[in-house]
């Protein structure tokens, strides 16, 4: 049980070559482990999708995310969680941290690392699942408005610069992770890549090699594992680094090419004695690995091909035959054992021992053997051979004590994995009731989204009315204006005719004046002509 102060476990899934199951073993074990956890009642289980390059972890749970809208929790099943921000996005605001803490030069020291991180909120990346237990760090924020932001933004980061301004972050993010959670799942990038580094050779203390039988898939591992335990090796990280490797897709239909591939033939090495070779050279023990494939192979099943499925959430059983059986298996070994060796015997160890025994000792009695002769010298070597066979007694007891213990682990685990179908059958009977409450659940915040909505658009449809009612008082307002300066404009007419009319008015009054002056002095003029005219008649008349 992991409790809040157990240091989580970092484990990365890497294929050199794609198609080979990496992300169907990554996610179907996450849900075994997420199984384990809620039982616990432990951390819990964090899958991270470092495959920025062509992300589709999510797409193993798009019905199973679940995202925070207006405070409510519900399950997203609209492709909602594809706007909200993920692994780059997050690495991107390290980035903003990191260069701010920059600028005093301290920015390239653990303790400024630990202050980077901690001034950013995880769980604003952190996608939760119906998964109890289980949680899931995307690749990033995939917008429809504008396809090509993601790859633009996971084109433009320079995870090299990052490391040179903060050589520690890795490290400090990966212990941050193990302190919040019981296992990190990381999806990496396939081939040889700045990104497949990171995730194999500086977060991870365990790294799962996923391969298939062929020569591309299994050389490009082979050498992963060389350029990663030997960075370890060289850097100032003390954890361990161990190998697990697992064969997947393989076709039980085909007995013979399943033994080929696994032992090898004259033309191809196998991927057993490869995996024994390089691990035996790297930890520096002789490995063999032959329980250990007998038991951990992930077989083809057509089904699985079609879509993004997990394989522990349908099938109902866990017989040999199923893909459950196959993962249980795995992510027992994975997270219970220190090495992948780990209760192997070595083939001919008691004859080896035993012949090394009796030469050692035939070399430490000969100078004594050879003074003796006839009864002496044959008592002498008969003790010799008591010796010996003493000795191979002891280490054939102590081989046959190291079996009985392991047939008593393979019970005890027989025994738990009983122990763990009673477990899921009680967990099964409380599907029922448990999809009853979703439903329900699902309704009720069905109906509250529908309330909402309806609310949402009443207060859109308001904002229209409000908006057309400003609309109108502002051309209300304009045409008042312009009747306000149509009317001052008339005032100032009517100020100018006015006065026109008085000046007018006054013209014609001194008009008809001077007429009536003219007119009296034509009436006065008319009278002095008739006297005149008077006057000249009577002079007229008295003339001779």
């Amino acid at each position: 049980m992991n409790t809040d102060e157990t240091r989580g476990q970092i484990i990365t899934f890497y294929s050199y070559k794609g198609g080979t199951g990496r992300s169907m073993a990554l996610a179907n074990i996450a849900c075994i482990l997420a199984e384990q956890q809620t039982v616990a009642r432990g951390k819990g289980v964090l899958m991270i999708d470092w495959d920025l390059e062509a992300p589709g972890l999510h797409r193993y749970f798009g019905g199973r995310l679940a995202t925070s809208r207006l405070g409510i929790e519900s399950l997203d099943r609209k492709d909602a969680h594809n706007s909200m921000p993920g692994l780059i996005d997050l690495f991107y605001e390290f980035d903003k941290q990191v260069s701010s803490s920059s600028t005093d030069g301290s920015g390239t020291s653990e303790q400024a690392a630990r202050d980077a991180i901690g001034r950013v909120k995880l769980s604003d990346f952190i996608i939760s699942t119906t998964i109890s237990g289980l949680s899931l760090l995307k690749a990033g924020r995939f917008t429809s408005q504008d396809p090509n932001e993601y790859s633009d933004r996971v084109n433009r980061f320079s995870w090299e610069n990052l490391f040179k301004k903060s050589p520690h972050l890795m490290r400090v993010f990966a212990e941050t992770l193990a302190k919040q959670y019981a296992y990190v799942l990381i999806d990496s990038r396939t081939g040889v890549t700045d990104i497949s580094g990171i995730t194999t050779m500086l977060l991870p203390e365990k790294l799962v090699v996923v391969f298939t039988p062929n020569l591309q898939s299994l050389k490009g591992g082979l050498e992963l594992v060389r350029r990663a335990t030997d960075y370890r090796k060289e850097s100032v990280d003390l954890r361990p680094l161990t190998v697990f490797p697992l064969v997947s897709r393989v076709e039980a239909n085909e007995p013979e090419l399943r033994h080929d591939w696994r032992l090898g033939t004259f033309e191809h090495e196998g991927y057993q004695p490869e995996f024994e070779k390089i691990l035996s050279e790297v930890y520096g023990e002789k490995i063999k690995l032959n329980n250990y494939f007998d038991e951990l192979q992930i077989q083809h099943i057509p089904r699985y091909a079609y879509g993004e499925e997990v394989a522990v959430l349908i099938e109902k059983t866990a017989d040999k035959f199923s893909l459950r059986r196959s993962y249980q298996s795995f992510a027992m070994k994975l997270v219970q054992a220190q090495a992948p060796w780990e209760g192997e015997i070595e083939e001919g160890t008691t004859v080896d021992r035993a012949e090394g025994v009796i030469e050692k000792l035939r070399k430490s009695f000969q100078p004594v053997i050879s003074l003796f002769g006839g009864p002496e010298r044959t008592i002498a070597v008969a003790l010799m051979l008591a010796l010996a066979a003493a000795y191979v007694y002891y280490t054939f007891s102590q081989t046959q004590r190291h079996q009985a213990s392991n047939q008593n682990l393979q019970l005890q685990l027989k025994e738990t994995q009983l122990q763990n179908a009673d477990l899921k059958k009680q967990v099964d009977d409380l599907q029922d009731p448990i999809k009853g409450i979703l439903t329900q659940n699902k309704q009720t915040i069905d109906q509250l989204t529908q309330q909402l909505q309806d609310a949402s658009k009443a207060r859109d449809d308001a904002t229209k009315d409000a908006q057309a009612q400003r609309d109108a008082l502002a051309l209300a307002n304009q045409q008042i204006t312009q009747a306000n300066q149509q009317r001052d404009r008339a005032s100032a007419a009517l100020k100018t005719a006015q006065t026109t009319l008085t000046t007018t008015q006054s013209d014609r009054d001194d008009a008809q004046k001077s007429y009536q002056d003219a007119l009296s002095k034509y009436t006065a003029s008319q009278k002095e002509i008739r006297s005149l005219q008077a006057r000249l008649a009577g002079c007229s008349r008295t003339a001779p």
